[in-house]
């Protein structure tokens, strides 16, 4: 989407003057938020190879245990040699050719 249209959306937000109609505007962002949440699950199965980014900007490559409900488990091996498993948002991991 463009950065115009994101701006106008926004204009758009800000000129709304009761409770009611920004709890319909959180609302359906809500909707859409967990609609592609769970396209973006759909696209990983158990096994496959992926990576992701932490919140302190490290990658990290590990492989799908199970995907849950809102989570996807992926085990990566640590630096101990040990594997850590981390829950992860499906829109946050890429598959690792």
């Amino acid at each position: 989407m463009a950065k115009l249209a994101i701006t106008s959306i926004i204009d758009a937000i800000m000129q709304l003057d009761s409770n009611y109609e920004v709890t319909q505007i959180i609302d359906a962002i809500k909707l859409k938020q967990n609609y592609l949440q769970a396209d973006a699950r759909r696209q990983f199965v158990a096994g496959d190879q992926v990576q992701f980014t932490s919140r302190n900007g490290q990658t990290y490559k590990g492989t799908i245990d199970r995907i849950k409900q809102k989570y996807i488990l992926v085990t990566v091996k640590g630096n101990s040699g040990f594997p850590m498993r981390y829950n992860v948002p499906a829109t946050m991991l890429s598959k690792v050719a």
